[in-house]
């Protein structure tokens, strides 16, 4: 008969190797029952593992649009409200002019409605949304908006009076300017004025906008424009009626002169509103489209989301019942290593 010689100390050995692989194992569970996925994809899905990856790659590229698309919804929602607040200023002008054009004291009341429909439509055209001008096209970190026609020693300011000077000989607001006729006026509203406004000029002088509106991808396979610039006709058109009514001196005119001001600052107003009417439907079928679209990912990322989890997600009760397990086991076995360690034959001599 032969006897195998077991020792506390090869005892304790075998349990302390257990007693880490229980360690290790119980951290590994309970990681799984925080995150609720696998600890180890790679052991656990083998050759999923590729679909696996390739299911957060499109999750995380429809994330980054979803959330580019709500920065430009904020930026559309910003631009339709100031065009709605510029219509209603410019509606208001119209409505002024036509009451001002056969008064008395129309050229006075005319002048200052004017003067405060500029400075309040360049602080709009201005509109900035997280440091974002909605108005410059792509070059959106500079104000689209510069002119100053108060300072007439340079730009915009200097053109108007400069042009008006080259017509009449005088400067606007200067007595002698009772005598322009209306023929004469309108024939410098339409020739010398109305090229401050040109393509070159505009660009020059009034504009840092960019004729390039801003593009944003709304989808994996679709883009669409997510913003109109103050190059655009209707902004030159508005501001050219209130430049004409601000800052020709319209106290100064004779009647017909004021007339062929007024009426000309009215048509440009007018076709001004019906541009930016135009401007609005073109920003309302970007918003159409990028909630269609955000409809749309929020279904796909839906999908994806239970496609993860059907290949990472882990039985919540059975991850929780083997880390149960798992304590247990540890409690026991660090209660056997202490007993054995107590072992000693001096306590049998």
């Amino acid at each position: 008969m032969r006897l195998n010689l077991i020792s506390s100390h090869g005892l304790a050995q075998t349990l302390q190797v257990a007693l880490r692989k229980n360690q290790f194992d119980l951290a590994t569970a309970q990681t799984e029952v925080q995150t609720g996925r696998y600890a180890d994809l790679g052991a656990e899905i083998g050759q999923s593992m590729g679909r696996s990856v390739s299911l957060h790659i499109e999750q995380a590229q429809l994330t980054t649009i979803s959330e580019t698309n709500s920065i430009a919804s904020a930026q559309l929602d910003a631009s339709q409200a100031a065009l709605k607040s510029i219509v209603e200023t410019a509606a208001s002008f119209v409505s002024t002019m036509m009451a001002a054009r056969s008064s008395a004291t129309g050229p006075g009341v005319a002048q200052l409605t004017s003067q405060a429909a500029f400075k309040t439509v360049a602080d709009t055209l201005n509109t900035a949304i997280g440091g974002v001008y909605v108005f410059a096209g792509i070059n959106n970190t500079a104000k689209p908006f510069k002119a100053n026609l108060d300072d007439t020693s340079a730009g915009a300011g200097k053109s108007l009076v400069d042009s008006f000077f080259t017509a009449f000989g005088t400067q606007p607001g200067d007595a002698a300017n009772g005598t322009i006729t209306s023929t004469a006026m309108g024939t410098f509203l339409d020739t010398g004025f109305d090229g401050l406004f040109s393509d070159s000029s505009w660009e020059s002088e009034w504009s840092t906008a960019s004729d390039q509106n801003v593009v944003s991808r709304i989808a994996p396979t679709e883009s669409v424009a997510t913003s109109v610039n103050i190059n655009a006709p209707a902004f030159r058109k508005l501001m050219g009626a209130f430049s004409m009514i601000s800052k020709l001196g319209m106290n100064s005119l004779g009647q017909g002169a004021f007339e062929a001001v007024a009426d000309k600052a009215i048509k440009s107003a007018q076709e001004a509103i019906g541009g930016m009417a135009d401007l609005q439907t073109e920003l309302g079928v970007s918003q159409q489209r990028i909630t269609a679209a955000g409809n749309r990912s929020a279904i796909q990322l839906n999908f994806l989301s239970q496609s993860i989890d059907g290949l990472e997600a882990v039985d919540p009760y059975a991850a929780a019942t083997r880390v149960s397990e798992l304590q247990t086991q540890l409690e026991t076995s660090f209660a056997l290593t202490a007993r054995i360690q107590k072992l000693s034959l001096l306590n049998y001599l």
